[in-house]
């Protein structure tokens, strides 16, 4: 495959390309981008032969125009001065020169055409690599920002979980809290001990004389009796 048709070939597929990969993959777009850069590298270089050569032939016939110009007037001199030879002799070397012109002027044409037409693939190739590039530093760009969400993701995380590691902390406290109010009401119950058994016996004491007293001061009583 020419080189032209190389280039005609990767310019129109990564067109298309593109087109129908709006979120390509970062190994898939760094791939392209890769062949990009060869095919531009490449095109850099068939630019550079083609040129060379276009420029060279369009020098060569300018140059054999400017001699055709200077047979011309060495010619009209010479009939002037009455040498035909002569005139006839620059004529010849004029319409020589004009050959050669006609045989240059296809290839110097030819040669043009094939120029442009690489620096305009070269063109749309470097567009495609610009966007390429563009396109990957988004995604790549996108991916952090997908990283960053995640790390902040497990961040919060671990936050919640030390959230709720706080929580339970806090439960533990309240409990060992309790159970230090419960063991000092405990130790003032029993310092009190002694207190409470002499108010009950005092207690049962005062029923006891209640139920007596109304068991004397009862109309069935043996003392009302007697």
């Amino acid at each position: 495959m020419s080189i032209l048709k190389r280039l005609q070939r990767i310019a129109k597929a990564n067109i298309n390309w593109m087109l129908d990969k709006v979120d390509p993959p970062e190994k898939e777009l760094e791939a392209k981008i890769a062949e990009l850069q060869d095919a531009i590298k490449d095109g850099k270089a068939a630019a550079a032969t083609y040129g060379a050569t276009f420029r060279r032939l369009q020098r060569e016939v300018e140059d054999y125009l400017a001699k055709q110009q200077e047979y011309q007037q060495q010619a009209s001199a010479a009939v002037q001065a009455g040498d035909e030879t002569a005139a006839r002799r620059f004529l010849a070397e004029k319409i020589s020169l004009a050959e050669r012109i006609s045989n240059l002027k296809p290839g110097v044409e030819e040669g043009q055409k094939t120029f442009d037409y690489v620096q305009s693939n070269l063109a749309r190739l470097q567009d495609q690599l610009k966007q390429a590039k563009l396109k990957l530093a988004e995604l790549k760009s996108r991916q952090r920002a997908a990283s960053a969400r995640q790390a902040f993701g497990e961040q919060l995380s671990t936050v919640n979980d030390a959230v709720g590691q706080g929580e339970i902390f806090e439960r533990m406290e309240d409990q060992v809290a309790q159970d230090e109010a419960l063991a000092e009401v405990i130790q003032d119950l029993q310092s009190g001990d002694v207190d409470l058994e002499q108010r009950s016996r005092e207690l049962q004491i005062e029923a006891e004389l209640a139920k007596m007293r109304e068991s004397f001061n009862s109309p069935n009583s043996p003392d009302q009796m007697q």
